[in-house]
This record gives structure tokens, C-alpha cells and sequence, in this order.
């Protein structure tokens, strides 16, 4: 899998394995056991590149799977990691005591210099409750490690050892460390830095901070510092500290003298880790508790007399006993106040619990008052002696109820996750510290009206749909793309082609959702070429995204909602009759608005936001500058634009004209070079140039152009996007367009016959009857015969 590697020598210099360990191992090495992530509801699921390995891994999580594997990849000792090993069935002990067989599938499979072991990764939260849920299976050591006994003694059979990997919060600096002095290695533009100044910084300060010291020896960003913690010539604090914040970073040459500089350094701090905890109310009490306290004890310290004050005399004598303050002593429990004995008759508590978990979420759009009327009328055929509650408890009862549990029987699990109460703060991952860090994509169907086609007597319109890429750290806008068709990898590529075209960079991370485009093998396969770690966020949680989605909502209410023919108001929309409909009322076409789109992107990125001190765009640039190895350096050449290049079907060769691909032909001299060898060849389409793509020949892949390529060279970057915007994909509008042209058609031929049919005079023969009848002759009569000119009009289009 990766150069320089024998795995079968590698085995077969590992004491103790037996020929199943060797087959399991060989199993994993060759074909993973699962896709990672397909039910996933909260977690995201990440793909991180290997250096080691050589291809992408799978993680469950972004935070403790995704961390271990980091920490392994940066490990000297780590030869290769794997991840999502073979199934097994492993013995595992029941609450009634016997053992049952299950499937188990391990985390990981570690290859080490002298020994492999198969990893499980769990969270210290996890940990807790299988210890206490499951104490036959999962144990907690003197030593403070963790051993989950069926697959430790599964393994042993095989001759692997078995680990269980805990995954602590207090780790998350660590790994976010551990990226940085990985991605450090990448990068080989690093500034030299003189021996000489770096002892002579050393000599005058046995600590620096990181920016202190960049400063000190005249850097111009911290790649080369970097670099040197990464090599161990200096020291920080990998669990404490963290090198995207280089004014609190403390670095030293020794463990010794960086200890000696933190606890300096973080002397009078406002806030370090496991500084808050919760607080009891008869310490801190609120203002109004406190000033009637303190009366009270103003009472007694003046000698009043009373069956108030001697009761309070008691409680200072009960407090000091146990160490609390005269005012503490004082301070009243109001909170504890309050009958809280259930006094519900049992059958009405449990008709009540039943109906408001399994009754009650399924009515969906019944208020509340309804679904109480329901709930009385049953109640009393469950309980007929006993009173259903009132409404005042029956709504008070449903408020305690988890509000997910309603949503997700009314909305799915979309509804469930919009209601959910939020993760805790300290437990989540770190959030991207750097520009070029993380990245997220997303589409959004622009809410205005585009004028597509017109002629002199109508207008066609279409919605165009937008897809950005917004750095998460500093919420600047990477690029940026029209399309008139919906998500597809088309539109992927258009906006990983624009973020290079501009910054000749690409983010080191990039969080999607999980449509179809952002799962599908082209999109993988090329985040993975380019080293690129791809996560796919939680299926159903419109909680995720968030910086993307508010450059679509700020972009409809800002900009769209100021603009004619725009649908950003739906109610509005919805509400309006035909002669105000915003299609009768768009003037933008997909130039002017693709120019308007730039220009709202510029604006947002100079504007202040929130609480910020500087606009995004600077804090952008000014941590690219700083941080420089951390995006990832992409040309914009030939192979670029190939491996965004979309996978088309085969195509026929007419070695007269050459590719016929849509409505275009396109030709290149190699083509000739294959006649008589191919008649069909692979071809990848383009998705911005409308004039060129690409056809797989003996010798490689070959750009094949259309006669419009001369031309759209010296046309402007905006038409250029336009008009390969109209070319590529308004195939099924212009249809539309000329279906609506053929059906006018037949309308216009049926007025036209019309017309013809009401102007027609038939000519009618007046005969003049003489009073008696003779024998006349046919030729007499027609020659005493009056006849009316025919009226024709020109039937001419």
C-alpha cells in the first residue's frame, strides 16, 4: 500500500502471531471492513489523508477516531494505521451473567516497529457508563488504563494484543497541535534561520513566546519556528497551549526552562481549563437573598430580641459548625421550598406518561389544547374512577418532555435535530484556529429570477443556484459559482477550480453535507489526489454549515431583497397575484447578476461583523501570512484542470469532424494519430471552458477544441463564466425555450387557417326563373345567370 513496505516479511518477524492473526491482518490491509458513518446523526465523519499509508483513511468521529489516527500518523514508532478492521465474533458476557457471542469491529489496527495491536477508541464519557453498565466486560485498572476483557482475550488467541484507546477533552490541544507540525512538513518554502540569532534570542531570554520570538529574529511567519518544535530543538506545551495562538504559546529549549516560564505566564490569567465549576446558592447568593440576609444579621448584631432572632441565632450556630460565615448562615432556601411527593394516582401518572410520549408526538398540527380534549376523552375510559389531570398540569408535564421527541415524530429526524439542545462547549472539538484550516461547501437556489431568453414579445426566466466555499476561521468567502442546473459535480468542480484560479491554494480540510455531489467518487477522489481531508457533516442537522449558510442568508436579505425580480419574501411571493408575480418583473441576466454576486462578496468581506475588530478579509490575510504551510499549494496547469475535468460517457469518433459532445464539435490533430486502432474514446467535458475537452488516447489524455476557443480567449473572466455557463448546462432551458417556440407554431398555423377559412367567398349562381318554364338549354340558362366576383385575401405569413 505505500513504498518501501513488505507487510507478508513484516508478519513473519512477529512472535506469537498465529496463521488467523496473519489472515486477519492481511484482510484488513487489503479491504476495509465498512464505510464509516452511513447512520450518523450528530457526529461527523471524516476521511483524513495518510502520509504513511498513502490514501485517505476513514474516522466515525472528527474528534476522537479522526485524533487518534492523527496522533498515530505523527508517531515515529507508527509504521502504518488502519482503520475499520475485520469483524469478529467475540464472547460477551450478558447482565444475567452468561456469555452471548457478537459482532465487534475494532477502531483500528496499529502496525509499531517491534509489535501490532488492534485499537478501540473510546470517549472517557463512554468509558464511564460501560464501567458502570457492563463491569464484567469493561474494566478500569489501578494504573488508570481501560481493558475491555472479550477483546482483549479474542485477540490474544491471534496473537495480537488489544488496546483501548481513551479519548480525553484535554487531548484536543494535542491533536490540533499535532496538524499543525504534520502539515509544517509539507511545506519547503520555510525561511532559514541563523544559528547565530537563535542563540543569541536563547541567551537573553531563557522563554519567548512565539510571537515574541518571530519578532525577535525577523520572520516573516512562523513556518520556521514551527519547524523547530517539530524537529525537538524547541519546546512547548502540546497539552496546554496552542501554536494558532502564538502570544500565549510559551517556547523554550529545554522541559525544564519552559516549565519555569508557565507558571509565570499564566499567572493572573482570566481563564484557564477546569477553572469553572459549579457553584452553590448559599455561597453566591442573588442581590435580593443577600440584602435580606444582611438585615437579619444586622438585627442580631444590634441585640434585638424575638422568636425570629433567637431562630436565627440557631441557624449562625448551626452554620459555624459546619464552616459557613454568619451571612451564609443567614441565606434563606426558598429553592428547597415545596411539596415534591408525586400525588398522582398511579394509573393517571402512567395514562399520562403513555399518552404524552407515545400519543400525543404523532398528532401532527394538533394543538395542544385539542390533543388535551383527546387526552381527557381517553383518560377517562383508561381510569373511569379516577379524574384525568388538568390542563394546567397536562401542559406542564408536556414542557418537560425532551423537545426532540415531538420533533422527531412530526419532522423526522431533521425537525429532531433543529430542537435538540446543544452539545457542551467543553467537549467539542477545536474550532479551526488558521485561515485555509477547514473549509465548508454548499449549494443554495438563489431566491430572484434570471432573464435566460428573450424576444420582442416575452421573456424566459430562470433560478440560478449558487455554490461558495467560505473559509470557517475567519468567514471569508474562497470563491464562488453560478450554475443553472441543481448540485452536481459539475458544480464541484467549478468552485474547487475558482478557489485555485485565485488563491493557487486549496483548503486543508472541507466539511459538506451529505448530498449526492459530495458523496459521489469524483469529489473523493479529488480532495483525495490533493491530499484533502473530506468530512461529511451529520445527516438531517441544520446546525452545521453555519458559515456558508449565513453567506446565502445575508446575500437574500441584503442584496436580493433590493433587487426587482427576487423571491427573497416567499410569504410576499406566495401572497402575490399574476400581474405582480417578480417573473414579470426580472431585468437581471446571468452576466450582470454573476457581477453582482462578486461585488456583494467584496462588500461583505471589508464590513465588520459581530464583535470583531477587523474586517474578514484582513483577519484572513493576515493569518494565511502567518501561517503559511497550512493550505495546500495547487498549480493551475494542464493536470488541474484535468482532474476537475468531469467524467463523461465514451464518445464516437467521425474522423471528419471529429467529437460530437452536446451540440458541439470538437477536434484535435492526435485524434487523426488513432485511426484504424480506436473508434470510441473516453471523454472528460470541461465544466467552465464550453470549447475544449478532454479525449483519453493511446499516450494520455489530449484537449480537443471547438472553433469558438480562438475567440473566447479575449473575452473578459465574467462573460467567459457566463457564456460557458450557457453552453454547459442551459441545455434543458433552451429546450424549453424552443418547445415553447413550437408550440406558438401550431397556434399561429391554426389562426392563420382560420383566417383563411372566414375570408373564403364560395360563388353563388342567382337564376332568374323566367314565368313559364321552357325547355331551355343548360348553356342558355347559364348565360342569363348573374355571378359574384370571389373575394380572396393574401394568405401569405
Amino acid at each position: 500500500m505505500f513504498k518501501g513496505f513488505d507487510l507478508n516479511k513484516y508478519l513473519s518477524q512477529q512472535t506469537g502471531l498465529t496463521a488467523t492473526g496473519s489472515d486477519f491482518i492481511l484482510k484488513t490491509y487489503q479491504n476495509p471492513s465498512r464505510m464509516v458513518g452511513e447512520k450518523a446523526l450528530k457526529n461527523v465523519v471524516s476521511f483524513p489523508f495518510s502520509e504513511k499509508a498513502g490514501t485517505t483513511l476513514s474516522a466515525e468521529s472528527r474528534g476522537p477516531e479522526s485524533g487518534f489516527l492523527t496522533l498515530c500518523e505523527y508517531e515515529e514508532d507508527v509504521l502504518l494505521a488502519l482503520d475499520q478492521v475485520q469483524p469478529m465474533t467475540l464472547l460477551k458476557m450478558d447482565k444475567n451473567g452468561k456469555l452471548r457471542p457478537f459482532t465487534y469491529t475494532a477502531d483500528a489496527l496499529v502496525l509499531r516497529r517491534d509489535y501490532l495491536e488492534v485499537v478501540e477508541v473510546k470517549t472517557t464519557e463512554e468509558i464511564g457508563k460501560l464501567v458502570v453498565k457492563e463491569p464484567d466486560n469493561w474494566k478500569r485498572n489501578t494504573d488508570g488504563s481501560v481493558d475491555f476483557i472479550p477483546g482483549r482475550k479474542a485477540f490474544k488467541e491471534l496473537g495480537i494484543r488489544f488496546r483501548v484507546f481513551e479519548y480525553s477533552v484535554k487531548m484536543r490541544l494535542l491533536i490540533e497541535n499535532t496538524r499543525f507540525l504534520l502539515w509544517s512538513r509539507q511545506w519547503d518554502d520555510a525561511e532559514p534561520i541563523s544559528s547565530a540569532n537563535f542563540d543569541r534570542a536563547f541567551e537573553q531570554s531563557y522563554c519567548w513566546t512565539l510571537a515574541d520570538l518571530k519578532d525577535f529574529l525577523e520572520l516573516k511567519d512562523y513556518a520556521p519556528l514551527v519547524r523547530k518544535i517539530d524537529s525537538g530543538e524547541i519546546f512547548i506545551d502540546m497539552t496546554g497551549s496552542l501554536i494558532s495562538e502564538p502570544k500565549g504559546c510559551l517556547v523554550a529549549r529545554s522541559l525544564l526552562c519552559l516549565n519555569a516560564g508557565l507558571s509565570s505566564l499564566r499567572d493572573g490569567a482570566i481563564f484557564s481549563d477546569s477553572t469553572l465549576a459549579a457553584v452553590e446558592l448559599s455561597k453566591f447568593p442573588s442581590e435580593a437573598e443577600a440584602e435580606r440576609a444582611l438585615a437579619k444579621l444586622e438585627m442580631v448584631n444590634s441585640g434585638e430580641q424575638g422568636r425570629s432572632v433567637n431562630r436565627w441565632l440557631k441557624k449562625i450556630s448551626d452554620g459555624r459548625k459546619a464552616g459557613l460565615s454568619d451571612f451564609q448562615s443567614l441565606i434563606s432556601n426558598y429553592s428547597n421550598c415545596g411539596n415534591r411527593s408525586q400525588r398522582l394516582f398511579v394509573d393517571v401518572e402512567k395514562f399520562l406518561d403513555t399518552y404524552l410520549r407515545m400519543v400525543h408526538p404523532g398528532k401532527r398540527g394538533i394543538s395542544i389544547y385539542r390533543s388535551y380534549i383527546e387526552y381527557r376523552a381517553d383518560a377517562k375510559v383508561a381510569h373511569p374512577y379516577y379524574k384525568p389531570v388538568t390542563r394546567p398540569t397536562f401542559v406542564k408535564r408536556l414542557s418537560k418532555l425532551p423537545p426532540e421527541l415531538v420533533a422527531k415524530a412530526r419532522g423526522g429526524v431533521r425537525a429532531a435535530n433543529a430542537v435538540a439542545t446543544p452539545t457542551d462547549p467543553e467537549k467539542r472539538s477545536v474550532k479551526a484556529q488558521c485561515a485555509w484550516q477547514v473549509a465548508t461547501v454548499d449549494h443554495y437556489n438563489a431566491d430572484i429570477e434570471l432573464i435566460f431568453f428573450a424576444n420582442q414579445y416575452e421573456v424566459f426566466v430562470v433560478r440560478p443556484w449558487i455554490t461558495a466555499l467560505v473559509d470557517v476561521f475567519s468567514n471569508e468567502v474562497l470563491a464562488v459559482t453560478v450554475s443553472l442546473k441543481p448540485p452536481s459535480r459539475t458544480a464541484c468542480a467549478k468552485v474547487i477550480r475558482e478557489c485555485v484560479r485565485h488563491h493557487g491554494r486549496l483548503p486543508r480540510e472541507i466539511i459538506v453535507d451529505r448530498g449526492s455531489d459530495f458523496r459521489s467518487v469524483f469529489f473523493a477522489a479529488l480532495l483525495a489526489h490533493y491530499k484533502i481531508t473530506l468530512s461529511l457533516r451529520p445527516s438531517g442537522n441544520p446546525r452545521w454549515g453555519s458559515e456558508v449558510e449565513r453567506l446565502f442568508g445575508e446575500f437574500r436579505q441584503l442584496w436580493l431583497a433590493q433587487l426587482p425580480g427576487n423571491l427573497a419574501d416567499k410569504r410576499e411571493v406566495r401572497s402575490a397575484d399574476g400581474s405582480t408575480n417578480p417573473k414579470k418583473f426580472a431585468i437581471f441576466q446571468p452576466f450582470e447578476f454573476y457581477r453582482a454576486l462578486l461585488s456583494f462578496c467584496d462588500w461583505r468581506g471589508a464590513r465588520c461583523r459581530g464583535n470583531a475588530v477587523e474586517s474578514t478579509a484582513l483577519r484572513f490575510s493576515s493569518s494565511a501570512k502567518d501561517m503559511p504551510f497550512i493550505p495546500v499549494k495547487v498549480e493551475y496547469d494542464s493536470a488541474f484542470l484535468l482532474a476537475t475535468a468531469v467524467d463523461v460517457e465514451r464518445y464516437k469518433i467521425d474522423f471528419q469532424k471529429g467529437l460530437h459532445v452536446g451540440n458541439t464539435w470538437y477536434w484535435s490533430p492526435d485524434l487523426s494519430m488513432v485511426r484504424g486502432r480506436l473508434a470510441r474514446v473516453d471523454v472528460r467535458v470541461d465544466p467552465e471552458n464550453p470549447h475544449v475537452v478532454f479525449a483519453q488516447l493511446l499516450d494520455g489524455w489530449v484537449p480537443c477544441y471547438s472553433s469558438g476557443i480562438n475567440v473566447f480567449s479575449a473575452k473578459d473572466k465574467i462573460t467567459q463564466k457566463v457564456e460557458g455557463l450557457l453552453m454547459r448546462e442551459a441545455q434543458s432551458a433552451r429546450d424549453a425555450v424552443r418547445m415553447h417556440a413550437d408550440e406558438q407554431l401550431v397556434h399561429k398555423i391554426r389562426e392563420m387557417r382560420q383566417m383563411a377559412e372566414d375570408a373564403l367567398v364560395v360563388p353563388v349562381l342567382e337564376v332568374e326563373a323566367p314565368i313559364e318554364r321552357k325547355a331551355d338549354s343548360v348553356f342558355a340558362r347559364i348565360k342569363s345567370t348573374k355571378v359574384s366576383s370571389l373575394q380572396l385575401e393574401n394568405w401569405g405569413a
